[in-house]
């Protein structure tokens, strides 16, 4: 029995030749220590290469982040607000309830989730430099959701977050843009478990409601993702598909189906309110000349110091930038190796571009939603599972990594001369012109503006309620985007001064451009002053 033991042999009878097949050779030779087996390491060290670069970028991601939101707070607190974004500014001021904000801004074509933040912030203070705050932190937020996408290639989510766009045009300069990105990006990134749904929908929909690109991206974005997350990794058979298209994600389409038809219906404006549109008849030369914007938007080159909405572009030749956009559209389209993620970026660079031709905008800040949609694009494709991208030759990847190290370092490059310029300059001469009335103690008496909605800016750092209106004849804050400021403005007249008079008091007249010299000498009045030289495109000629 203890040679049976031993041996590990059975203890009970049985034939020698099962005796011997149950032997363990390794028992022959007690006296010999037997081979350790060695256990494959953990996931974490099983490749220490690997393991390594991880942390390393993770602590790249975070000094990234850091120096972001740094170098963000410094350029917003130099930053001066325009005209557009004083007029959100007052708008949410001036409304008295929130049901009263989305009446005012049928005019604005924007749906009004920024209104509806800067609404509650007016309540407390009519400083606008508190309009800063919320913008900051939406941009602080985009940035940490584009550096959480781990399966994203570190060089490029920092490219990403240090872009033209992420750190300047959507982030210093406070619109609806940088909240309506950070929406859309955390769709992508931190609703990767959403298998009901719900958390993409409410993005999404939340997305829709701040601005009509996102709007447009949102509609686009939101198939691809519940069609990819209709099921889990374990869970695609075409038979536990329909389970999951139960009353969770019904609830949750339905969700997003309502945003999109009430922000469509805030956006569409009131009757009478399409002459405000400068959109014509196009031709097939002005369509072509439209691929401009493809070029502007991921090669964000300046064309002079005061580089605003400028492009080297346009100083290079009128068919320049075009034949750029043309050269860019191929390669970009092929970049993406997934289906569905080239579907929605074609489908969503499409819409964008007809929207802006509808529109007649192509500034920075419209063209910039290509590069949105771009970097949506991007994380889409590299968060994708390994088993649903195709694999890449050495030479596909390598003109992928050309192309996509060229725009980033074009986008880099800009970004960091914008915020150096916008350290040295200001952005708009407005807090200057508002400094200046205060110190003749000019800020109480009356004030006109021409046209009406070239001092938005003026008023709100006032912080005044009310100037004069030539067009409305009235005392007004916010610029209403009807027929009535649609027809053209004619220059003040005396009876125009006399009736914004206040006490005998004449009034300053604030003007965009010059006035003639015959017209002021009619008007009794004088250039006093002259802000000019900001970033933006406004200028102000004070008259008294």
């Amino acid at each position: 029995m203890q040679l049976a033991r031993r041996l590990r042999l059975p203890e009970f009878p049985c034939k020698p030749a099962e005796a011997l097949a149950l032997i363990n050779p390794a028992s022959l030779k007690p006296w010999r220590k037997a081979k350790r087996v060695r256990r494959p390491p953990p996931a974490d060290d099983a490749c220490p290469q690997i393991a390594r670069d991880s942390k390393a970028g993770r602590r790249g991601c975070v000094a990234a982040a850091a120096i972001y939101a740094v170098l963000l707070g410094v350029v917003s607190w130099k930053h001066i607000f325009w005209r557009d974004e004083a007029q959100a500014w007052l708008i949410a001021r001036d409304s008295n309830s929130l049901v009263s904000v989305v009446h005012h801004v049928r005019y604005e074509g924007h749906p009004p989730l920024w209104h509806f933040v800067l609404y509650l912030i007016s309540r407390f203070t009519w400083n606008p430099e508190w309009m800063k705050l919320p913008n900051y932190l939406f941009s602080v937020v985009t940035a940490g959701l584009i550096l959480s996408a781990a399966k994203v290639p570190v060089w490029v989510r920092i490219g990403f977050v240090f872009s033209y766009f992420m750190l300047f045009e959507y982030a210093v300069v406070d619109r609806n843009y940088m909240i309506g990105v950070m929406f859309l990006v955390a769709a992508l990134t931190q609703c990767r478990d959403d298998a009901s749904g719900l958390k993409t929908s409410i993005a999404l929909s939340l997305a829709a409601l701040t601005s009509l690109p996102a709007l447009i991206v949102a509609c686009c974005l939101y198939p691809v993702l519940m069609m990819g997350r209709a099921a889990g990794p374990g869970e695609r058979e075409p038979g536990q598909r329909l389970t999951l298209l139960g009353p969770g994600r019904a609830a949750a389409m339905m969700i997003f189906a309502v945003s999109v038809l009430a922000a469509l219906a805030i956006i569409r404006p009131p009757g009478g309110a399409g002459a405000v549109l400068t959109h014509g008849r196009w031709t097939p030369l002005q369509h072509l000349l439209r691929f401009s914007d493809i070029a502007e938007a991921y090669l964000p080159i300046p064309g002079r110091l005061h580089f605003w909405n400028s492009s080297i572009f346009f100083n290079l030749g009128r068919w320049v930038g075009p034949a750029v956009g043309l050269a860019l559209t191929v390669p970009l389209c092929l970049w993406f190796q997934r289906r569905e993620v080239r579907y929605f970026f074609i489908a969503a660079s499409c819409l964008l571009m007809a929207e802006m031709a509808a529109a007649n905008v192509f500034q920075m800040r419209h063209v910039g939603w290509l590069f949105v949609v771009f970097l949506l694009a991007v994380i889409l494709e590299c968060e994708a599972e390994p088993n649903q991208t195709s694999a890449a030759g050495p030479g596909d990847w390598s003109w992928r990594r050309f192309l996509l190290l060229t725009i980033l370092t074009a986008q880099v490059a800009t970004g960091a001369f914008a915020c150096e310029l916008s350290m040295r300059y200001p952005f708009s001469p407005s807090k200057q012109v508002a400094e200046f009335l205060r110190q003749r103690h000019l800020d109480r008496d009356p004030i006109v503006f021409f046209p009406d909605y070239a001092g938005g800016a003026v008023l709100a750092y006032l912080e005044r309620p009310s100037v004069y209106s030539i067009a409305r004849h009235a005392q007004v804050s916010f610029m209403v985007w009807d027929e009535v400021e649609a027809r053209p403005q004619e220059l003040p007249s005396k009876a125009e001064v006399a009736a914004a008079s206040e006490n005998g008091i004449r009034p300053v007249v604030i003007t965009k451009a010059p006035l003639p010299k015959a017209e002021a000498a009619t008007l009794g009045m004088r250039c006093i002053a002259f802000f000019g030289g900001g970033l933006s495109d406004e200028e102000f000629y004070v008259y008294r």
